[in-house]
């Protein structure tokens, strides 16, 4: 497992928001867990647009 640096944790929040990208596959990519990845996202984006992206990310399976 890595820490992330402040450059990569710029990088999956715009991956996230931008992209097809899932937690589970940015994990991967960045050898972290999902919750880490979710927790980066509740913390970085305001709540109703984490949320937003979670239904969208979820309809699109």
């Amino acid at each position: 497992m890595n820490k992330l640096t402040p450059s990569q944790k710029q990088e999956i929040l715009r991956l996230y928001c931008e992209t097809g990208e899932t937690t589970s596959t940015l994990a991967l990519k960045y050898d972290v867990t999902d919750s880490t990845i979710s927790r980066l996202l509740k913390n970085s984006l305001p709540m109703q647009e984490y949320e937003r992206l979670v239904r969208l990310k979820r309809a699109a399976r």
